[in-house]
This record gives C-alpha cells, sequence and structure tokens, in this order.
C-alpha cells in the first residue's frame, strides 16, 4: 500500500487489518460516536459534495503478504475503521428490513465469515465477528471491551430507530458511500520496528493520548534507535509487545472493580516506588513527567546495550506493578483494613506503598503487608480526624516506597508507628478532633469509625455473632442498604418534648456563654449511629423509646447497645451522648 491519500473502499477492496493484541481494546463511547455519527450528518446534507468526507490518517505495518491481498496491523487509527464498520453493519441490517440488497457493500465493509475485513483484539474477536458484524444479540459481553463494543452497538442502532419510515433510503445509503469515498492519509512500513518509529513522531506532535500510550510508543521508538541489529530489534520489540498487551488485558479485568485506578496512575505509583527518587531537569518530579524522565535516564547508561536491557526491564517490571494493582484490589474482600482505606477514601496516598510492600511481602499469608496496611489505615483515619491535609505525609511516604529494598520492613513499621503517634502533634490533635461539635461533617472518617465499631459489637458475641459488615458494605451507593450516618436525636424530631430538648440552652462549664443542645450536641460524635438508608428512612424523627424497642432492631448492634448509655429509656440527652462519646473515643484510640 502506497504512502499517500486514498479512499476508505479501495483499501478496504484489497486488503485485510487486524488490530495487534498489544493495542488497547476498543474504547468510544456515546458521545464520540454521537459525534462521529454528527459528522457523517452534517456531511450529508451538503449541497455540493465535491469535497470529500476526511477520515484521517492511519498507520499500518504490513502482518502477511499474499499474491491477491495484503494484511496489515493497524498501528495507529484503529478507533476510527472499527467505528466505521460498526456503523456500516447496522446500517446494513437497518436497510435489509427495507428489503434494500446489500451484499456488495457487506463484502466491500464486513467480507465473508471465512475472511473479514477487520479483525479485532483476539479476547474480542469471536465476539466481535458474531454480535457486532453479523447481529448476532444473543452473544453475551462478558469482558469489558465487549460490553463497550456493546454499547457501541446499541448507540448506533438507537439513532438509526429514530430515524422514520419517512426517512428516504437514499440518505441512508448516502453514508455507507460516504464512508466508501471517504479519504485517509495513510502511512505503510514493512516492519513493526519502522511502525514504531512513525508512530513516535506523529503522537509526540499534538495528539492526545495517555502516559502510558506515550511511554509505550516511546521505548518502542527507542528499541528501534539503540538495537543495531535488525533481528534483536523484531524481538525486543516483541517482548515489549507481549508486555504492553498483558498491561492492557489487566486494565480490561480491573474495569469493574470499585476504586479501580487508571492507567497513568498506576504508570506514575510505579515510578515513585521503584525508578531512582531524584529530581531533573530543572527540579522535575519523574512520576509527574514520566517520559522525559525516562528519557534522562536512558542518557545516563553508558551504552546502548544497557539501555536496552533497561527498557526491556522497566516494561516487564510495569507489567508485573499492574498485575499487583489488580491483586491489592481483590485482596480488599480478604482483609479488612485494606477495604478500611477506601472506607476513608484517602487510598492514594499509599499507592506506592501498598505496591511496594505487596511486591516484597513473599509470605502467602502476607502478614508484613497485613501490618503495613493496618497502620496506613489508623494514619489515614487520624489525620483526617486531626485537620490534617489530604496529602500530609506524601513525600515521607513516597521516599519509604522508594527506599524500601529489602524483605525486612522493621524500620518501616517503625516509621509508620511514629507517624500515627506523634508526627505533626496528631495525637493531641486526633482526641481534639473526636470532639469537635461538627464531626458530623466528616462523613467517611465517621462512618470509618462507626463501622469498625460497630464490627467490634458484632465480633464479640462468638459463635452467636452476625457477619462482620464489608468494605463493600460500607461503600456501596445504591438501595435501601446503603450505610448512612445517622442522628440518635434527630436533626428534626417528631416527638415535642425532643424538639425542645434540642432548642434547651446550657451552659457546659460555670461562667460560659449558655448554647443551644442542638449547637452543642446535635453534631458530636456520641449522637450519631451507623445505619441503613432503609432504616434511616423507616425510623426517620421517631422518639428515642421508639428507635431502642427490642422489638424493631436486631440487626445493627451499635443501636441495640443504645439503651445502656441512657439514665432515661425515654430520653437521649447530653449526659447519654456524652457516655457514648467517651466509649466511642477509647475505642477509636484502641484502631
Amino acid at each position: 500500500m502506497e504512502n499517500n491519500s486514498r479512499n476508505l473502499g479501495d483499501i478496504l477492496a484489497k486488503n485485510y487489518f487486524t488490530i495487534p493484541n498489544y493495542q488497547r481494546a476498543y474504547a468510544w463511547d456515546a458521545e464520540q460516536l454521537n459525534i462521529f455519527m454528527d459528522d457523517l450528518k452534517n456531511y450529508r446534507s451538503f449541497s455540493f459534495q465535491e469535497k470529500p468526507y476526511f477520515l484521517g490518517t492511519f498507520l499500518f505495518s504490513v502482518d502477511l503478504r499474499h499474491h491477491s491481498f495484503t494484511n496489515y496491523f493497524i498501528v495507529d487509527g484503529q478507533q476510527r475503521l472499527t467505528t466505521s464498520i460498526l456503523y456500516v453493519a447496522c446500517l446494513l441490517r437497518f436497510l435489509n428490513k427495507r428489503s434494500i440488497e446489500t451484499s456488495k457493500w457487506k463484502e466491500l465493509f464486513i467480507g465473508d465469515r471465512s475472511c473479514r475485513r477487520l479483525k479485532a483484539i483476539e479476547p474480542d474477536n469471536a465476539f466481535f465477528d458474531q454480535y457486532a458484524l453479523e447481529g448476532n444479540l444473543n452473544c453475551k459481553a462478558e469482558t469489558p471491551s465487549q460490553k463497550k463494543l456493546q454499547k457501541a452497538i446499541q448507540v448506533i442502532e438507537t439513532r438509526l430507530s429514530e430515524m422514520d419510515s419517512a426517512t428516504p433510503t437514499e440518505e441512508l445509503v448516502k453514508d455507507i458511500e460516504t464512508l466508501q469515498k471517504a479519504r485517509i492519509l495513510t502511512y505503510t512500513v514493512n516492519s513493526e520496528a519502522e511502525a514504531t518509529q512513525i508512530f513516535e513522531f506523529q503522537n509526540d506532535r499534538g495528539k492526545k493520548l495517555t502516559d502510558l500510550e506515550v511511554i509505550k510508543s516511546f521505548l518502542m521508538h527507542s528499541v528501534y534507535v539503540y538495537c543495531e541489529d535488525a533481528r534483536r530489534t523484531e524481538g525486543i520489540l516483541g517482548i515489549l509487545q507481549n508486555n504492553f498487551t498483558k498491561i492492557y488485558r489487566t486494565l480490561e479485568s480491573m474495569a469493574d472493580l470499585a476504586g479501580r485506578l487508571n492507567e497513568d496512575a498506576i504508570l506514575s505509583h510505579h515510578i515513585t516506588s521503584y525508578l531512582p527518587n531524584l529530581r531533573f531537569n530543572g527540579d522535575k518530579d519523574g512520576a509527574s513527567h514520566p517520559k522525559e524522565f525516562i528519557k534522562y535516564l536512558l542518557s545516563k547508561k553508558e551504552n546502548n546495550n544497557e539501555r536496552i536491557k533497561w527498557i526491556e526491564n522497566f516494561s516487564e517490571n510495569l507489567e508485573n506493578t499492574f498485575n499487583i494493582v489488580k491483586d491489592i484490589l481483590l485482596y480488599r474482600d480478604e482483609y479488612e483494613d485494606l477495604g478500611a482505606l477506601f472506607v476513608l477514601d484517602r487510598v492514594s496516598l499509599f499507592w506506592p506503598l501498598l505496591i511496594k510492600t505487596w511486591y516484597l511481602d513473599s509470605n502467602i499469608e502476607k502478614n508484613n503487608f497485613k501490618q503495613v496496611v493496618k497502620l496506613c489505615a489508623r494514619f489515614a483515619f487520624r489525620s483526617a480526624i486531626s485537620g490534617l491535609r489530604s496529602n500530609t505525609g506524601v513525600e515521607h511516604l513516597r521516599r519509604e516506597a522508594n527506599h524500601l529494598h529489602t524483605k525486612d520492613f522493621s524500620d518501616l513499621i517503625k516509621n509508620l508507628t511514629e507517624m500515627c503517634e506523634t508526627w505533626w502533634d496528631i495525637g493531641t490533635k486526633f482526641l481534639r478532633g473526636l470532639d469537635e461539635r461538627n464531626i458530623y461533617h466528616s462523613r467517611n472518617q465517621v462512618k470509618f469509625l462507626l463501622w469498625k465499631y460497630e464490627n467490634y459489637l458484632r465480633a464479640r458475641n462468638g459463635r452467636h455473632a452476625q457477619h462482620a459488615l464489608t468494605w463493600r458494605d460500607m461503600t456501596e451507593k445504591n438501595g435501601n442498604l446503603q450505610m448512612t450516618v445517622d442522628h440518635i436525636l434527630p436533626q428534626n424530631p417528631s416527638d415535642p418534648n425532643e424538639r425542645t430538648m434540642l432548642e434547651r440552652e446550657i451552659s457546659l462549664r460555670a461562667g460560659e456563654k449558655p448554647q443551644s443542645f442542638r449547637n452543642l450536641y446535635l453534631h458530636c460524635l456520641g449522637n450519631l449511629v451507623l445505619d441503613t438508608r432503609g432504616g434511616n428512612s423507616s425510623n426517620g424523627c421517631r422518639r428515642f423509646s421508639q428507635k431502642t424497642d427490642d422489638s424493631r432492631y436486631g440487626f445493627m448492634q451499635s443501636q441495640a447497645e443504645l439503651k445502656s448509655f441512657s439514665t432515661n429509656i425515654e430520653i437521649w440527652d447530653e449526659v447519654s451522648i456524652t457516655n457514648r462519646q467517651e466509649k466511642l473515643k477509647e475505642f477509636a484510640m484502641k484502631i
């Protein structure tokens, strides 16, 4: 295929295309699909169409030559080509319902079952073939990228279904002809080594890529530059392609995991954890400027062989880090304190340390990792209650991760313990924060404390204990079982005596100006309890005696014990609240 301006129909007529496995899977969403279809619609409405529709620039590398055709790998442009074929496939099925003969377009854009014009990445190709191209809607989407393809078909078919019977068939045919005649700029090379060089230059000039995509391109281009032997070049590129194939498949397998990280965050945490902790080129941070940093590190190597070996090791280690992140996310169901970081919503601070300690803790029970996680959760809780900034300690924690190279965790555990107890006067500030009159507004931290306390109460009952509430229970966002922080004495009570109590004036100390009970006690820790959204809704503004009726409650142990703090079954007053607050503070100090 010559490097020039062609039309899409011409290149489809004589060639076949494959998306290599090291490329990202199909990723367009409804917004991009609608822009694509709006562009076609706008072009269709032009009175004069001498100027062809422009589909973009494509980069291909030769995969297989045959006497009658060539199969190409799509190095750049797969999203646009895949979308064009998806759209035509849906249009053809739509036209078939109008009894329009479509076989010539099907042969051109789709091909026959034995030889498709376009093959998706291997994990998705069977689904792409049957669901997207053939319209077999009984095929089940199993992977996130297959669900993307399914959603794309649904978006396209919804747009087509909105066209009423009055829409002329010629208008729909015009879209197919527009794509058939669409102009594209093609760059074709004979090897993927050459393709990486062009891709690096093409995408280093304004095209928006993720940092991970930029790094992949740069590393492959660097292999092309540094490796003088052609056979070795192809071999090293094969290793990189295999590692990035695994990285993208791991990313897709994490798509449905709550709290998942995006690819650039994982890349940044990997650099923080494993690459030299230094500033470069005018005090730049490597994690924030990954390509520049890697280029800088490569420039410090003595020779090209060292550079090639470094690139190979980096890609392998990076692939391992993506797997570690997935393993950590899955491990939350086995270890409560790991899930606690997600309940607190302060996990980002600790990711480099979590990655590094997981990597170095080879023990099957992960005991060192667990101890580190417990201290991270303690620091996250205490620093938040203390009113410290959310990034407090970030530089120290990054250094701890970067400097950890052995399986001896003793110094790390000692330093983390000191952070939790003495740094930034955290011990004093923590106790003061627990007494904060408006602690209710620190929702995540209060929910965390009440969750841990609820599970502590449940565990006391031995073999009759209820199952522990999980981090998933605490982070669930929908339904009546969503966990909420509720007031025991409500903000707007229905009981007149409780309404009177809220407005009662109280002096905490002799000589102090009185304040309303509402200001002093409503939002403080002792007046807060864990409840489900459904329980909160049904409980509503009921008076205290109704809330603690034994016939009503059995699910939340922390609600069942409320009567033990009250001197009067009918009243939840400042004495009750203070008694419970002291109990919760005592418990909080042990977390």
